[in-house]
């Protein structure tokens, strides 16, 4: 029997042995549980979990990356959208001037004055739309190591070019959306006419007797309304014929004071209406044509296959309009200074155009990096559901834990207290 005493005593203290240190590693990490707030300490805990955790994580960095660049493109697009309210606000007062300086009480002494405020004006205008942030020029799209507009200060008008050497002028991307806004409608546009052209068939003819109307501005500030212009039927819409109806328009025209022509043959042999014809034309935004149906007979568009409207021609781009303005003040010459103010009109549209595409573009990125934000909060929460351990709930563990191990420890306490003779068991 001693021998099977001393077994069960030896039994006994391994058990408890055992339990003192599962008690006290229990007790350890619910401790630690409740110091940190984790619910997980070590992979084996949840192992689905911390997949999950770690895939929640990944996505939060992901996300805080994309909305700190999008904040970053926000802060330049805000600086962008200012940059050019100030070059609206300069091309707005030197619209101001203009009005002034064609007015019958302005004299030469006053147009001189005018010349060196707009030439102060040009060199801010310049200077804003070369504006850099962090060594990057922001109207200079991909390229912004090059400046928007290089100029000379001393002879403004005539030395400067936009983009000079860029091999692509396009606005800058990020995440599949421009992050940047070019000045090309500004810096890079080409005066050029109002054209507008017929799309018949090779076949076509005037069907019925009918007639057309057409109001043609010449760029020039004349404006010319031909009345309806009568188009015979069976009049043919396609060469040899086609001179004909060309010969119909172009003289209605002048009966009406144009000088030259406004129609012609196009090069693929359909009619063509274009503001260059006209003799002493000024290609800019104010040359136009607008086409209609005459008042009196049958439609005759329908024939030409065009949709009554009206077509404008395109405004010379900042620079060469500030320059003829310029000249124009030196030379006295009132008329080239509303001429001018045509183009500058133009580009004083182009320039709100500009603000509000930034302002709509600035929008879209902060709308952007909101969503971006909104998603790492919720996966914020996601993830600290996993990990995170509540407070009372980590209390209770960590008191309960702390209940057994003293438990077993008055266990160990009265075993360790036993003497020789238990251990013999006499």
């Amino acid at each position: 029997m001693t021998g099977i005493g001393r077994v069960g005593f030896m039994q006994r203290m391994t058990n408890i042995k055992e339990q003192v240190l599962l008690s006290q590693g229990t007790y350890v990490e619910d401790s630690l549980k409740l110091n940190s707030g984790n619910k997980i300490l070590k992979i084996s805990d949840d192992p689905a979990a911390v997949k999950k955790i770690n895939e929640y994580s990944g996505t939060i960095l992901e996300a805080k990356a994309k909305s700190s660049v999008k904040s970053t493109v926000e802060s330049l697009l805000s600086i962008s959208e200012t940059a050019i309210s100030d070059i609206k606000k300069i091309l707005d007062d030197i619209k101001t001037d203009t009005l002034s300086a064609s007015n019958a009480t302005a004299n030469d002494a006053d147009r001189e004055s005018y010349a060196d405020v707009l030439l102060a004006s040009t060199e801010n205008l310049f200077r804003l739309a070369n504006s850099k942030v962090n060594g990057q020029f922001i109207f200079s799209g991909k390229q912004s190591d090059k400046k928007t507009i290089d100029f000379n200060p001393d002879n403004l008008f005539f030395q400067n070019q936009y983009l000079e050497g860029a091999t692509d002028q396009g606005p800058r991307e990020i995440y599949g959306t421009n992050s940047s806004i070019t000045l090309d409608d500004l810096f890079n546009s080409t005066a050029s006419p109002a054209i507008m052209s017929s799309k018949s068939a090779a076949n076509a003819t005037i069907t019925s007797t009918s007639d057309i109307r057409l109001v043609i501005e010449d760029g020039n500030g004349n404006v010319f309304d031909t009345g309806n212009i009568n188009l015979p039927a069976g009049t043919a819409m396609f060469p040899p014929a086609l001179p004909n109806v060309v010969g119909i328009i172009n003289a209605s025209a002048n009966a009406v004071g144009l000088v030259g022509n406004i129609a012609q043959e196009n090069p693929v042999g359909f009619l063509e209406f274009n503001t260059s014809l006209i003799t002493g034309n000024k290609s800019n935004k104010s040359a136009a044509i607008s086409i209609g149906n005459g008042t009196t007979l049958g439609s005759a568009l329908n024939d030409f296959k065009i949709t009554a409207h009206k077509k404008n021609g395109e405004s010379q781009n900042i620079q060469n309009t500030l320059a003829e303005l310029y000249k124009a003040y030196v030379a006295n010459d009132v008329v080239g200074i509303r001429t001018a103010m045509v183009d500058l009109d133009a580009n004083v549209s182009r320039a709100i155009n500009k603000q509000t595409l930034t302002g709509e573009l600035k929008n879209r990125f902060e709308e952007s990096r909101i969503r971006d934000e909104d998603q790492t909060d919720s996966l914020k929460l996601r993830k600290s559901s996993l990990e995170d351990i509540p407070t009372a709930e980590a209390i209770v563990n960590a008191n309960k834990s702390k209940l057994v191990l003293d438990s077993v420890l008055r266990n160990a306490s009265s075993l360790s207290n036993a003497n020789i003779f238990n251990f013999l068991n006499f």
